[in-house]
């Protein structure tokens, strides 16, 4: 039979060592500079691809960020409240403006 103290001394190692790398772990991305988190230090063109509820708000999102965003619809004229609402840096267009606009596309499209 196995020593049950030595089992939970395992345990509560592996419990504090996982404890300890989670935290760090969420805490990191807290302590490092904009630019090492992902953030681009110069605008992006990204296309967005469907602008309902999904694509206007990740949309907008970004437009706040500074990046040039193209929005697009099969009716892009519906679509200059929202182009209003993300500012100088968005447009309206043809999803495939979209797709050659953009140095990213978002498809936000239901299947």
């Amino acid at each position: 039979m196995k020593n049950p103290k030595r089992f939970l001394y395992s345990r509560r190692k592996f419990a504090h060592q996982l404890f300890v790398s989670v935290t760090a772990l969420s805490i990191a991305p807290l302590l490092l500079p904009t630019v090492v988190r992902g953030q681009s230090p110069t605008p992006l063109r990204i296309g967005v691809i469907g602008s309902g509820r999904i694509g206007g708000s990740v949309g907008m999102r970004w437009a706040e960020a500074g990046h040039e965003i193209l929005f697009s619809s099969r009716n892009p004229d519906q679509l200059s409240d929202l182009v209003t609402q993300a500012g100088p840096r968005a447009r309206a267009g043809y999803p495939q403006e979209a797709a050659e606009f953009g140095d990213i596309i978002f498809v936000a499209v239901p299947y």
